[in-house]
Parts: structure tokens; C-alpha cells; sequence
């Protein structure tokens, strides 16, 4: 039951860093959407660190997370598709993307196992 408290306080530690998350000022979309990429593998990186320290017994492959990360971008699309293109990759939607993403590795591989 404490790993449990524990890794819960770790998942919204993480989701409330990622809910402050944003831009360089007048970054491009190439340098937006590299800033995506190497903030999911941060956040990968992360969600492993703390499923080896709370809950060692749960083995978090990488097709797992890219599985999830693309119904991840799936979803948050749709929530964004009423934006024109240039507008899309802002600050908002990456906060979302992340934090969505860390919400639904929770939810479809950790939830269930602690």
C-alpha cells in the first residue's frame, strides 16, 4: 500500500511538471516538434525510474510506450483538430500531449499492477 501512495505521488509530481511546460518564444514548428521528441523520452526515462523503484515486478517495454504515446497523439489531435496547422503545436497542446501521455501509461499499464 505505501509503494502504491508512492508511485501515485511520483505520477502527479511528474503530470504537474508537465502542465507547466512550454515553448522557446518564436521557436519554429521543426524546433517545437524536437522539443516533443526529446521531452517524451525524458518522460519515458522518468516513468521507468519510477516503475524500477516502486514496483519493480512491472516491466515497461519500449513497443508498450510507443503504442501508447501513439494513441496518445491520437487523442489530443482530435482535441486540437479545430486549430488551422500553424497554430496546432502550441504551448497548450504540448502540456496536454505530455501530461495525457503520462495519465495513460498509468492507467493501462500501472493502475492495475500496484
Amino acid at each position: 500500500m505505501a509503494s502504491e501512495n508512492k508511485i501515485i505521488d511520483e505520477f502527479n509530481k511528474l503530470n504537474s511538471q508537465l502542465s507547466k511546460l512550454d515553448f522557446p518564444l518564436f521557436s519554429s514548428k521543426t524546433k517545437r516538434e524536437n522539443i516533443i521528441i526529446e521531452t517524451r523520452n525524458e518522460v519515458d526515462n522518468k516513468i521507468i525510474e519510477i516503475v524500477k523503484l516502486y514496483c519493480p515486478q512491472i516491466k515497461i517495454s519500449e513497443e508498450q510506450l510507443q503504442k501508447l504515446w501513439e494513441k496518445t497523439k491520437k487523442s489530443v489531435k482530435r482535441e486540437f483538430d479545430h486549430l488551422p496547422d500553424k497554430l496546432k503545436i502550441n504551448a497548450f497542446y504540448f502540456q496536454e500531449l505530455m501530461c495525457k501521455y503520462v495519465e495513460i501509461v498509468f492507467e493501462e499499464i500501472i493502475k492495475d499492477n500496484v
